[in-house]
């Protein structure tokens, strides 16, 4: 078996149905592993009937992310894994070309390919390594201010030329080819990540480990973007800054993780504080503030 394909869902609703379509149309030989996070909006039901082929697991909760891809990985057979988001949709010579570009470079151990919009337009990926002055500007909003400076700042530098191939620091978790030896090697994704920021891990690793990540654009995907954080935004949230400060704390100096640490509470307080005066003017959704509140406590807890 050359590649397996893994997607995970959580109530991925038509974009996952337009996912797995995709994928058993597109040319080469693979299987494809659907691992299901206890959705609830009957995509499930809907894979089993239109896709009698595709190896699912279905868990009884939401294990998260990264767990989820683990469970597929530990079954799966391909020489090359693709982990595939469930808003995306991949060209019909999408995998021939992944594997043939692993095939012809023996030192590159991760692919990501060139992520569209719907209108073929394309999203930036392949960004740098994630910083503690980088999440600063980030999560404080400053980045509106001067967006193109802090993209090239930290992300991406300027004058990329988005057509051709090039050595990245990490490629989005939305297409990400790696070769069976380096999860062997290495491993797959770090549980402790629940959603987000394992990917970045995962590149990291790899290259310390001195894997090449490179950024493909000839291997094309579309990618509708945050499918399943719409299902549950402020829980989202929630994850996403409790997955940043996992990556802080396995990467950067303690100090710099004590400093964002301290940022966030900093912040979660403040949100509570305005959810509570929210709460006594009667501003807003009431069951909308109840979230947030909850995901608020997650972070600070």
């Amino acid at each position: 078996m050359n590649i397996s394909v893994v997607v995970v869902n959580w109530n991925g609703g038509e974009a996952v149905l337009k996912t797995l379509r995709s994928v058993t149309k597109a040319a080469g030989e693979k299987e494809v592993w659907l691992v299901d996070n206890a959705s609830t909006d009957e995509s499930l039901e809907k894979i089993r009937e239109e896709f009698p082929l595709v190896k699912i697991l279905a868990n009884r909760e939401n294990l998260g992310f990264a767990r989820a891809n683990n469970q597929a990985a530990e079954k799966a057979k391909g020489e090359y894994l693709i982990l595939l988001n469930p808003d995306t949709e991949v060209m019909e010579e999408t995998f021939i070309k992944t594997s043939l570009y692993f095939q012809s470079h023996p030192k590159v151990g991760i692919i990501g390919g060139r992520l569209e919009n719907e209108d073929g337009s394309v999203q930036k990926s392949g960004r740098r390594d994630p910083t503690v002055l980088r999440e600063l500007v980030y999560y404080s909003g400053l980045w509106r201010y001067h967006e193109k400076y802090f993209q090239a700042r930290f992300d991406f530098p300027a004058g990329l030329d988005w057509e051709k191939d090039r050595l990245v620091d990490e490629v989005s978790g939305a297409y990400l080819a790696i070769r069976r030896k380096v999860v062997e090697e290495i491993g797959l994704f770090d549980e402790r990540f629940f959603m987000y920021y394992e990917d970045a891990d995962l590149c990291l690793r790899a290259r310390k480990a001195g894997w090449q990540v490179v950024y493909v654009p000839e291997i094309r995907i579309k990618h509708l973007q945050g499918q399943s954080a719409k299902v549950l935004p402020k829980r989202v949230n929630a994850w996403l800054i409790k997955s940043a400060l996992v990556f802080a704390r396995i990467w950067y100096p303690y100090y710099q993780y004590l400093i964002l640490k301290s940022f966030f509470i900093l912040k979660g307080l403040l949100e509570l504080g305005k959810l509570q005066l929210n709460d006594f003017l009667g501003r807003g959704n009431k069951e909308d503030r109840q979230d947030a509140k909850r995901a608020w406590g997650e972070i600070i807890g």
